[in-house]
């Protein structure tokens, strides 16, 4: 659904659409989720 997926692009979108994750390990968890969703 993500058309940066896998790219560097990815993590400025992922950041955008959910500003309230502070920059933690746990990012890491919900980074595919976020994806998936």
């Amino acid at each position: 659904m993500d058309p940066f997926r896998g790219t560097p692009f990815h993590t400025v979108s992922f950041k955008t659409n959910v500003p309230a994750l502070p920059p933690s390990p746990s990012r890491c968890i919900t980074f595919p989720m976020g994806s998936a969703g």
